[in-house]
């Protein structure tokens, strides 16, 4: 009896071990497929070499008045703040804003990094400049 108890128990772990073999083998065969398809996809997206990488060149350095002053006014600024936050006269943001001038690519980046920012870290940026502004 104890003969056929350990047959059976061995039988089993062989049993256990081809069905992981036979599972490892087809998580290898969809590993090879998604490794194809992304392939496939990455090959499908050509990378544009003669895009300029610098992003004061970029075509995305445009803005828009409306994008200026929604940002601003998100941050609940005057345009003397906003003006002030990126170095700049107010009456130049004033123009920005009502698309009379186009920023500078450098001014448009310094815009930008205004876009996504909380009002904690821009109470923390005009904490900042009023220490240099009292200290210079």
């Amino acid at each position: 009896m104890q003969d056929i108890a350990v047959a059976i128990g061995e039988r089993i772990h062989e049993l256990i071990i081809l069905e992981i073999q036979r599972m490892c083998r087809e998580v290898m065969e969809q590993q090879k497929q998604i490794t194809r398809r992304l392939t496939v996809l990455e090959n499908s997206f050509p990378i544009r070499k003669e895009l300029p990488v610098n992003f004061s060149q970029s075509h995305q350095a445009r803005m828009k008045g409306a994008n200026i002053t929604t940002i601003r006014k998100r941050l609940q600024l005057s345009q003397a703040a906003f003006a002030r936050l990126l170095n700049v006269d107010r009456a130049n943001l004033c123009k920005w804003e009502h698309d009379k001038v186009v920023p500078s690519p450098a001014t448009v980046a310094k815009i930008a990094a205004y876009r996504n920012m909380g009002k904690k870290m821009l109470r923390k940026r005009l904490q900042e400049l009023e220490e240099k502004m009292w200290n210079s």
